[in-house]
């Protein structure tokens, strides 16, 4: 090796034995910047994701439970209201913080559906819920029969389903004039399957309802006492209106997967769905405890004898239910839903 090559041998060795330069350093800060940036990206991403997954499961949980108590409360109310007036199986659309549920409503007259109507609920995510469609107020429309006695108010109709409306007659209210809807059955063909609202001249106890109405002539829910004698005062103003089907208060005689044996009624039914009611605490709590209150008189609980019948909804074809003319007991008779049994 020369002296010159020795020399430039010895100054390549310098150079790489020199310190990094600064062009160096800032490369590597940089790579390690981009590194840490990309890490947190990534944490921040699995956060997020980890998150809303969390509350996803949250919402659906919440809105689950909300659901439940929303469709129970609702199921328990119309035990005791809505006049042979059954529910389907609700179905629900859960969104984020609330959800709805529907179902559709139906009487059934002698074993045939007829479709009533449809309402809903709106529920949300801490458990209160909205009824839709509840508040419909029926369609009223002029009766030339009743025009033609001067009746203070018109018939009603069901606003979804078109069919007619019942309405019922306090025993204790003077309405001067009473719907009596018997007559019109002899224009029905024989076979067409009629309900009918009876109001009743005083208060009977299931058993003697039982035994008063004709053969034929079968009791599907029953219209009870549950009226103050200070609402019936406000009730006897100078033109008393009928109650419409949505204000009163009553029971099934039977379910419609389990018809009772002979001898057996459902007056317990009624009062084991006012304590459900009172504990629900929900939306009709002030009225359950109302009702509970009224029943029970000066007893810790009201009892089977303490449930009072003012009317009753009964089925049966247009033949069978003329039997009604002239029963003393039937102070108003008014035609409700009808249907043919084919």
């Amino acid at each position: 090796m020369t002296q010159n090559e020795w020399r430039e041998e010895e100054e390549v060795q310098g150079e790489e034995e020199e310190p990094m330069g600064d062009r160096e350093l800032t490369r590597l800060l940089q790579r390690a910047r981009r590194k840490t940036i990309i890490r947190n990206v990534i944490i921040s991403v699995i956060s997020a994701v980890v998150v809303l997954f969390g509350a996803l499961v949250a919402n659906n949980t919440l809105l689950g439970a909300s659901k439940e108590q929303a469709e129970r409360e609702i199921r328990t109310w119309k035990e005791i209201t809505g006049p042979n007036v059954f529910l389907t199986e609700a179905w629900h659309n859960t969104g984020f913080l609330t959800g709805e549920l529907e179902y559709e409503m139906y009487k059934d007259i002698e074993g045939i559906p007829v479709i009533w109507g449809r309402e809903g609920a709106a529920y949300r995510l801490f458990g209160d819920y909205d009824k839709q469609g509840e508040l419909r107020v029926p369609i009223e429309l002029p009766d030339p029969e009743m025009a033609g006695a001067h009746f203070t108010y018109k018939r009603p109709y069901n606003n979804q389903s078109g069919q007619r409306e019942m309405l019922f007659y306090h025993p204790q209210v003077a309405y001067g004039q009473y719907l009596n809807d018997v007559p019109h059955l002899q224009e029905m063909e024989k076979d067409t399957l009629v309900e009918m609202g009876l109001s009743f001249d005083k208060a009977y106890s299931v058993q003697q309802v039982q035994d008063m109405l004709p053969q034929g002539v079968h009791a599907v829910w029953y219209w009870v006492d549950t009226y103050s004698a200070g609402e019936v005062k406000t009730m006897s103003h100078s033109k008393p209106h009928p109650e419409l089907a949505r204000q009163v208060y009553g029971f099934q005689a039977h379910s419609r997967d389990d018809l009772p044996a002979a001898g057996t009624y459902r007056e317990d039914h009624f009062l084991q769905a006012i304590q459900e009611g009172l504990e629900q605490e929900g939306k009709y709590y002030i009225e359950y405890k109302r009702l509970f209150d009224l029943l029970r008189h000066d007893k810790p609980a009201p009892t089977v004898e303490d449930v009072r019948l003012l009317g009753v909804v009964a089925t049966g074809t247009a033949q069978d239910l003329q039997q009604l003319a002239g029963q003393t007991y039937c102070k108003a008779a008014v035609l409700g839903a009808t249907a043919d049994e084919y």
